[in-house]
């Protein structure tokens, strides 16, 4: 039977680059990341068709990380770059040259994917963005809706809500330490998905579907960077979802694609199906 949508797996958002200090160890070299960067990485791992609606300049090394995903619409733009400050798994951010703004202008019509996944960095996309595109299941990682930059470029959460709620999203992926810092209610989240997905590092993550919730454990590995993991498990999850798994099992897919990548700098992991399940069969 002939694929009804053309892409098996959109991302939508910016791409970015981060300088990480971990503790007292800083890595002044860049890092390419961006949400929407290691989302696509992990569905092309995965064997999905992958696109991506973004924004790029020359210099990003997308040939290098994401030679198989095709670029469905490119905004010019210069890459933002994020400070991170991590002490244990607790992540401080400052955020420098961002003027992006990704629309609906252009972009293909009647445009249809299996997944539709939005994870906006910084604000750049509007909350209408659910209808740019036909999908069956979507996921949404809203941090870059959340944050707010004071004057220093330091970023903090805000509670903005409001902008979740004009999507229809199946899956709703948040870390615990938005949830506290922006201040945002389990209640009020859980009535806008299916599926609300709640991380907490080291600990696992916990789903809230059908006014039922279960904390499912992660799996411990030593880790090499730590940005990028709630996307490549919210990628993961939706996808193990969209292909009939539970939720249980889903999440145990995502634990355990995660886990791999943060084994790894940046975008260099590679998600192998042998090692993902050698990981699920320790459970």
């Amino acid at each position: 039977m002939k694929n009804k949508f053309l892409y098996d797996f959109i991302s939508v958002g910016s791409l970015s680059y981060d300088r990480n200090k971990y503790d007292d160890v800083i890595n002044h070299s860049p890092v390419a990341g961006g949400a929407a960067a290691y989302s696509a990485k992990t569905s092309m791992d995965l064997g999905l068709r992958t696109g991506m609606v973004t924004s790029i300049s020359d210099d990003y090394p997308l040939k290098k990380y994401l030679k198989q995903v095709d670029l469905i619409r490119k905004n010019k733009a210069k890459i933002p770059v994020f400070y991170n400050y991590f002490s244990g798994q607790t992540r401080v951010q400052k955020l420098f040259d961002f003027s992006t703004h990704i629309t609906a202008n252009n972009l293909p019509k009647n445009l249809s994917t299996k997944i539709l996944f939005v994870a906006p960095l910084f604000d750049e996309i509007s909350p209408d963005c659910y209808d740019w595109f036909n999908n069956e299941i979507s996921c949404l990682v809203p941090s870059g809706w959340l944050r707010e930059k004071r004057n220093n470029s330091s970023v903090f959460l805000k509670n903005n809500i409001s902008k979740i709620h004009k999507g229809k999203w199946d899956i709703v992926v948040v870390s615990n330490d938005e949830l506290i810092s922006a201040n945002i209610s389990l209640s009020d989240l859980s009535k806008i998905s299916k599926y609300l997905c709640v991380t907490k590092g080291n600990r696992g993550v916990e789903i809230f579907t059908n006014n039922e919730s279960i904390l499912v454990p992660a799996f411990e590995v030593k880790h090499k960077d730590l940005n990028g993991a709630g996307d490549v498990w919210a990628t993961s999850f939706t996808i193990a979802i969209s292909q009939g798994k539970n939720h249980i099992e889903s999440a145990q897919f995502a634990n355990a694609c995660s886990a791999i990548s943060i084994k790894y700098k940046g975008l260099e992991f590679r998600l192998i199906d042998r090692e993902i399940h050698q990981l699920i069969d320790t459970i």
